[in-house]
């Protein structure tokens, strides 16, 4: 038995395609889950919009860097800062899956950090993520382990090493 092929029109170019995400970006609120126009009139209004329009560009920066420090604020506190090292400059922190499940996670919701943000605003800054610096975060990713937290390690070793006995009298 052949498939029924549903047709969709671009609401745009007005050309005729299947109603595939081939041709339409995906768009939840919107009859059969697709964009109203075609991927390539999409592409081209949004370029359009941005290059011809600095306030877009402004706004848009704006209100990502707001998202940013929203989440930088729930989970780092005020003013925020890396829950490893203390590091306090803004450029440097990031979001981290403290359950070292950010891979599975952003596969899930896309990898671009908007998407984070987005994510995060939306289920109210759920527990299982903390703000650390790019270093502390490459580090435990890299080797399991921050280096921060080894030093403390061992200052809490060395310090407990040169304490003199204590003799129960």
């Amino acid at each position: 038995m052949d498939q029924l092929i549903l047709k969709k029109t671009c609401g745009s170019c007005k050309e005729p395609f299947s109603a595939t995400t081939e041709f339409f970006h995906r768009n939840k609120s919107q009859k059969y889950g697709l964009h109203s126009h075609c991927k390539r009139c999409r592409s081209l209004t949004m370029a359009k919009l941005q290059v011809g329009n600095p306030k877009y560009l402004q706004w848009w920066r704006s209100s990502r860097e707001k998202l940013r420090m929203d989440a930088l604020t729930a989970y780092g506190g005020t003013p925020p800062k890396c829950a490893c090292c203390g590091e306090h400059r803004l450029e440097f922190l990031a979001i981290d899956h403290s359950n070292g499940d950010g891979a599975a996670h952003r596969r899930a919701i896309g990898s671009a950090p908007i998407r984070k943000y987005l994510w995060l605003k939306k289920h109210n800054y759920p527990p299982g993520f903390r703000v650390l610096c790019h270093n502390c975060n490459c580090a435990r990713g890299f080797y399991g382990y921050c280096p921060h937290e080894r030093e403390s390690i061992l200052q809490i070793n060395t310090e407990s090493e040169q304490r003199p006995a204590t003799s129960a009298a």
